[in-house]
């Protein structure tokens, strides 16, 4: 018998002999183990298999794009014939995610930053638990020329001196990528961060030995600059939209209350919008909102202002309120318009000093006579802004049509308080304002559209301001791409590129017809150097991802996990389809 391997006669009874064999507990035993065995073609690997892992590999991508928790892989269900043999649960999703997605799709950012300049952008979250250190790099594509903006560690760091953030960021020693490629810094301006002494910044400096480039973050200054400008009024206007708001946020009752004298005076009832001071571009719906429901406000205020809890928010049903808010609805524009523009993800860092240029001026005109800021062209940070001779009389004063037309029937604003306005944003502008930077000053040489106002010495001025690396062989040669910089650009620029970074890319592609080799290399290694830097921190706003990733569902991840999905979210999933994630055969390979 080839089952249990044993001799027996059938010479007495034949077949019943074989009969008698296979009912034996030997022949039973045999068989059964037998029936447990798999066979050798199970061994062998087929193209099943790997749609079947990748399957389960783009099951986790899933996971991580949409926010759901981790077990819910013990609940998944795939009923297509290609996944029968999917068997994903908690465990093998998380190793998949930590051991295979992440490191994959970290590759990228490591490969370039040991190549090339890069930027690094650090922040720290406000858990009361462990604090996370994020370490963000902003670096360019090698094939496309694309700026991005990846996650390389999310490490663990509870102490905040200089020397434990250093270890932290210390990670490049483990995945070999050079202190000498960092060519800008961008944090939190604390003392910690970026003080003259022994701050994180010069620890930086002396392991790299190399100046960084610093920049605070545009958006908050353009934000900061409208704050100290609407101090200068009599009415707070930001406390008011906050007090209304929590005033009615706090009951279902009041809401409904506040909706009937909405239909009462005839107008549709919109909610009252909560006022955030971290957004920077909450303040201007927040002030038109207001300004929509005021005439059912006031009514509502007016029957309830006997009430003691109310005395914080009486003004609400007074005239100045309407008439301040409608100035201000007509002076935040300007600062959110030069906020969004900050807030682009392409770069933009050559436009930044023309940006802020043009925002002053355009301050300035709403107070200053036009021919004393005409006369000062591109000095209008020297202009004597205070002296009474240079502004406006009380009557041409900038404040708004409807404020205009408001006061001609109820109340008048006050010249005092409008030119204070005016006054404390441009003493700001003229402060804090990096007007007068070297770099932002001579970045704009980038922008194909003002390539005749630099020269050659602006070029070496900005290589020594970023700590570029150039050989004199590649000097020589930047200067002779320079001089033939509209020749050999002008059909790129034509091409309908709207980012800088994608035209520099297309720009390394040409070949030069004599040599065949790139005509402008040195040229777009310095394109490179220059847009790497940011033009402001609204990237690291990525981190406000951290309390959709670790929620009340999941509130056990460990770091090392909470890293990885971080990674996954940031560095591939924040543009991409978790099904469109390109899975090639080594990541598959890890995820086996």
């Amino acid at each position: 018998c080839t089952i249990c391997w044993s001799h027996f006669s059938v010479k007495y009874k034949g077949l019943g002999d074989r009969v008698g064999h296979r009912q034996g507990p030997q022949h039973a035993a045999a068989a059964s183990e037998m029936a447990l065995q798999s066979s050798v073609s199970s061994f062998i690997q087929t193209d099943s298999d790997d749609k079947v892992i990748e399957a389960e590999t783009r099951s986790a991508c899933f996971l991580i794009k949409h926010n759901v928790p981790l077990g819910a892989s013990d609940h998944a269900t795939i009923t297509r014939k290609i996944a029968q043999k999917y068997a994903s649960k908690r465990s093998k999703t998380t190793a998949i995610i930590y051991h295979a997605l992440a490191p994959e799709f970290t590759q990228e950012t490591i490969t370039a930053s040991r190549s090339g300049p890069f930027t690094l952008r650090l922040d720290t979250s406000s858990d009361t638990e462990d604090k996370l250190f994020l370490i963000l790099i902003r670096h360019c594509h090698a094939q496309t020329g694309e700026i991005k903006v990846a996650l390389l560690d999310l490490p663990v760091c509870n102490i905040g001196t200089a020397e434990s953030l250093l270890e932290c960021v210390n990670v490049f020693k483990c995945f070999q990528i050079p202190w000498q490629n960092v060519v800008a810094l961008l944090c939190d301006s604390t003392s910690v961060n970026v003080g003259q002494h022994n701050s994180l910044k010069t620890l930086i400096e002396k392991v790299s030995s190399a100046d960084l480039f610093t920049l605070g973050c545009t958006c908050h200054l353009i934000s900061l600059c409208a704050s100290k400008a609407a101090s200068a009024l009599s009415i707070a206007v930001g406390d008011v939209l906050i007090r209304v708001f929590y005033y009615l946020d706090k009951s279902a009752k009041r809401k409904h209350l506040l909706k009937e004298y909405a239909d009462f005076v005839g107008i549709e009832y919109r909610k009252i919008l909560k006022r955030a001071p971290t957004r920077w571009l909450s303040l201007g719906r927040c002030v038109d909102r207001f300004l929509i429901m005021l005439p059912a406000s006031c009514t509502f205020f007016c029957r309830k202002i006997s009430t003691r809890k109310l005395l914080g928010i009486w003004l609400v049903k007074g005239p100045e309120v309407k008439l301040y808010m409608s100035f201000s609805s007509a002076n935040v524009p300007i600062f959110e318009e030069a906020n969004k523009l900050f807030q682009y993800e392409t770069p933009c860092i050559y436009l930044v000093n023309s940006a802020l240029c043009d925002f002053m001026k355009k301050l300035l005109l709403r107070q200053i006579k036009p021919n004393v800021v005409a006369d000062l062209g591109t000095q209008a940070r020297k202009l004597d802004f205070k002296n009474t001779d240079n502004q406006l009389p009380n009557s041409e004063l900038f404040i708004g049509f409807s404020t205009k037309q408001y006061i001609q029937l109820n109340e008048e604003l006050s010249n005092a308080d409008v030119r204070k306005y005016y006054v404390n944003a441009f003493d700001y502008i003229v402060r804090k304002f990096p007007m007068e930077d070297t770099v932002l000053t001579c970045a704009g040489l980038m922008d194909y559209n003002q390539r005749g106002r630099y020269t050659f010495q602006n070029v070496e001025t900005l290589i020594g301001k970023l700590s570029g690396s150039f050989t004199r062989q590649e000097m020589d040669a930047l200067y002779d791409e320079s001089l033939s910089y509209e020749q050999t650009i002008t059909p790129c620029a034509h091409a309908g590129f709207l980012r800088q970074d994608l035209l520099w890319g297309a720009i390394s592609q040409i070949k030069n017809p004599v040599t065949g080799k790139a005509a402008c290399r040195t040229l777009t290694k310095l394109a490179q150097l220059v847009l790497t830097p940011p033009h402001s921190n609204a990237d690291i706003e990525h981190f406000s991802m951290v309390h959709k990733n670790k929620t009340e569902l999941r509130s056990s991840l460990s770091p090392g996990i909470h890293g990885a999905l971080m990674k996954m979210k940031i560095n591939s999933l924040k543009a991409d389809f978790c099904y469109n994630i390109p899975l090639t055969a080594s990541l598959l390979q890890k995820a086996k």
